[in-house]
């Protein structure tokens, strides 16, 4: 094996005091070599400038020259007449540890059952992948407040532990130093730093992180900051990652996130070269646009235009500064379009273990844009604002395929984070978005998924919604372009101080735009509107405090997963017009008949018509008429007298749950389901009118409502009450609408009442609650 070589470094110097306080000085001395820390044996097979020598003298200086010490040692015990100091080698091991075929690093140990070569090989893989398929360094360890980063002695004996292993290391343990073709160059804030470095290793590192980008090669690459504040100054974009060279940004995690300080008005790190015009002109079927201020040059052709009413990925060529020819016609005839314009960039960005911090006080400022960009992630990165100001942006991309935002800070900003079109297969995981108008807003974007992290507008004032889904029928002036929208999922939210938690299909200003299929599973603390949503699925949705669900009449075939949970004042105003599946309604009806538990009562009134009694239920229990009469007409329970006509059946237990579908639209004639009815002058009951539904308790004939609840009831629908001890729940299609606690009554009998001859009702069940 070679010697490796000692001393001759940057930290290799002796320094001693006369006395504790004075200050520090370099010492000439005459150092000896240890084995171990304190005992062991003296080392005398030393060589230094190339003659055999048991000792090292350090000149006046205080520098240790470089030497060489026996074959297979790494590590040595420095004594200068005090305490000893560890001192590790420098320098190429090619020979002792490793070899290099084809670019990759082997062991090259002549035993392979050693314990050299298992630890050489677990060490030299793992971090070898870790810079071949991460493009990023091994990770970092935090001992004791202080990163420790591997010596070329604890790499070659496989007692590095879990410290940290650079690039350089790993270069210097296959024999050469890194060379620009790694793709890896250092930002330092260290006064060695200089953009006239090569940034190749920390002492040569960079000054700035645009320098570094401009020397990374063609192919892009890993631009690694160590710890500190660069600013971004203040002119209208602070830093551009161009086209054409994939660029990993990353920061030092250990000690706080490096720092990036943008003072300016306009955009603190763009990605892509994109450009936004507002005056665009299209005509139905041309391929002609025209703009009087988007001054088109030779150099757009090719681009992608991203713009309402024309198709996704169409491209321009270039005509004069104020025409381009689109390759595929505009759908509309519009004017006063906003555009964007950008070259399509695949797998330009990533972002790691960095801040950006936006400074101006009133200014528009957007903290990261990124335009066209496709493939990528941000990830442990915190955007932070200045006082929410007008028209700012956390993070905005356009027209950016398949991103993933992961363990994100956004704060401070009106808009946190905005998916501005067709940001398709995109996803938000454990992110914590601090914002005054919308945390989240996601437009014309299909499979976004958003699942974990918090989502707050605490303190901000009034308004403010924790996300945001619209579609504005792109490339559609009719409105719902196919699929648009689509796939959208939200999961384990936490929500926090906002007015709206969620608002699916509408938008800031009250505008409402249709959503495909969106997917909702988390707690709502201030409650959603879900407006213009074509089968949106809600998974076991609680609300609580004083939230309200809106589900309106522009939902299509809403379905809920679980039943909802309200508690509190929480309710749901449920506007949507649905009918309960007839297939339900029979098997239920069957279930009872059997009966088969919970099902106490079930009842389609499928019988003969009959004047004067309902006569006995499906399930086999006889009908009472309470107060006034009924008649079984054209299968369906009817009143036969004007006023307070009450049937009821004895179910047997106070703790039950009634069902009825109403007949009659409420705008005609007032409907009750009843429960825990003692007499006619005792009971609970629903109020179902043309604007509400009221739970009122009736107590020696005068009623007290318990609930008022702001709904549209319609004939078709399904209406419920549950007692359940004290609690009082009240379902309107099969979810719950509001809940009560009151403990007056605990009759039997369930049923139904009315007070004209027009109510009808149908398919009426009772269960155990």
């Amino acid at each position: 094996m070679a010697r490796a070589s000692f001393g001759g470094g940057v930290a290799d110097f002796v320094i001693t005091a006369e006395a504790p306080g004075d200050p520090l000085r370099f010492a000439s001395t005459v150092l000896t070599m240890w084995t171990a820390e304190t005992g062991g044996s003296q080392v005398t097979d030393l060589m230094l400038g190339g003659v055999p020598v048991t000792s090292i003298p350090v000149g006046t200086n205080g520098a240790v020259p470089t030497f060489q010490g026996p074959d297979g040692v790494y590590s040595l015990w420095a004594d200068g007449g005090s305490d000893r100091s560890r001192l590790d080698a420098v320098g190429s091991i090619l020979e002792a540890a490793a070899g290099v075929t084809d670019g990759l690093l082997t062991a090259v140990d002549a035993d392979p059952e050693s314990d050299f070569r298992t630890q050489q090989d677990a060490r030299l893989n793992a971090s070898t992948e870790a810079i071949v398929n991460e493009l990023v360094p091994a990770a970092t360890a935090f001992v004791k407040g202080k990163i420790q980063i591997a010596t070329l002695a604890e790499v070659a004996t496989g007692t590095a532990a879990d410290k940290a292993v650079a690039p350089d290391t790993l270069l210097a343990i296959a024999g050469r130093a890194m060379q620009a073709s790694d793709h890896f160059l250092y930002v330092s804030r260290s006064s060695k730093a200089s953009d006239s470095n090569d940034g190749l290793s920390p002492g040569t590192a960079k000054a700035t992180t645009a320098a570094a980008i401009a020397a990374l090669p063609s192919g892009g690459g890993v631009v690694f900051h160590l710890y500190g504040t660069w600013n971004l100054g203040s002119g209208s974009v602070g830093l551009t990652i161009a086209p054409g060279k994939p660029v990993m940004l990353m920061g030092l995690a250990q000690r706080g996130f490096t720092e990036f300080t943008y003072s300016g008005t306009g955009v603190a790190v763009k990605v892509g070269d994109g450009r936004m015009v507002t005056d665009l002109v299209l005509t139905n079927g041309s391929t002609t646009a025209t703009s009087a201020t988007a001054n088109f040059t030779a150099a757009d052709t090719g681009k992608v235009m991203f713009a309402q009413y024309v198709n996704a990925d169409v491209t321009m060529t270039y005509v004069d500064p104020t025409t381009v020819t689109l390759s595929a016609p505009a759908q509309a005839n519009a004017t006063g379009v906003t555009a964007w314009i950008s070259t399509r960039c695949e797998g330009l960005f990533w972002a790691k273990y960095l801040q950006i911090t936006c400074t101006h006080a009133t200014a528009a400022t957007t903290g990261i844009l990124m335009t066209d960009i496709h493939g990528g992630f941000i990830e442990d990165v915190r955007v932070l604002g200045s006082s929410y100001n007008v028209g700012s942006y956390g993070i905005r991309s356009v027209n950016g395929y398949v991103f993933y935002y992961n363990r994100l800070v956004v704060q401070s900003f009106e808009t946190g984070m905005f998916l501005d079109g067709f940001c398709n297969e995109s996803s938000i995981t454990d992110t914590n978005v601090g914002a005054k108008v919308v945390c989240v807003l996601v437009k014309n974007s299909t499979n976004v998924r958003v699942r974990g992290g918090q989502l707050s507008t605490t303190g901000i004032g009034a308004g403010g919604v924790g996300f945001m889904a619209i579609v504005t029928g792109f490339g559609n002036p009719g409105g719902d372009p196919v699929g648009a929208g689509a796939g959208l999922q939200l999961d384990n939210i936490h929500f926090e101080g906002n007015t709206v938690d969620i608002a699916i299909g509408r938008a800031a200003d009250g505008s409402t735009y249709p959503v495909r299929s969106p997917s909702i599973r988390c707690y709502l603390p201030s409650g959603a509107v879900i407006d213009r949503a074509t089968s949106p699925v809600l998974h076991n949705v609680t609300l609580y405090g004083t939230a309200v669900l809106s589900l309106t009449a522009n939902c299509i075939d809403p379905q809920f997963v679980g039943e909802p949970s309200l508690r509190d004042t929480a309710t749901i105003a449920d506007s949507s017009t649905r009918t309960r599946p007839r297939d339900r309604d029979v098997l239920d009806i069957l279930a009872a008949r059997v009966p088969l538990r919970p099902w106490l009562v079930g009842d389609a009134f499928a019988r003969a018509d009959a004047a004067g009694s309902l006569g006995t239920s499906d399930s086999g229990l006889a009908w009472t008429n309470t107060s006034g009469t009924w008649n079984l007409t054209s299968r369906a329970a009817v009143p036969a007298g004007a006023a307070n006509n009450i049937a009821t059946v004895d179910v047997g237990t106070a703790d039950h749950w009634v069902t009825v579908e109403i007949g009659t639209s409420p705008a005609t004639v007032a409907q009750w389901p009843i429960a825990r009815l003692v007499d006619a002058s005792n009971m609970y009951r629903i109020g179902i009118f043309p604007t509400s539904v009221t739970l009122q308790k009736v107590v020696a004939g005068a009623a007290t409502t318990l609930l008022t609840l702001t709904q549209t009831p319609a004939a078709g629908d399904t209406l419920g009450l549950r007692c359940s001890g004290t609690s009082l729940i009240v379902y309107r299609n099969g979810f719950i609408i509001g809940r009560a606690t009151d403990s007056a009554l605990s009759g039997t009998r369930a049923g139904i009442k009315a007070d004209a001859t027009t109510a009808i009702f149908r398919n009426f069940r009772v269960k155990t609650s």
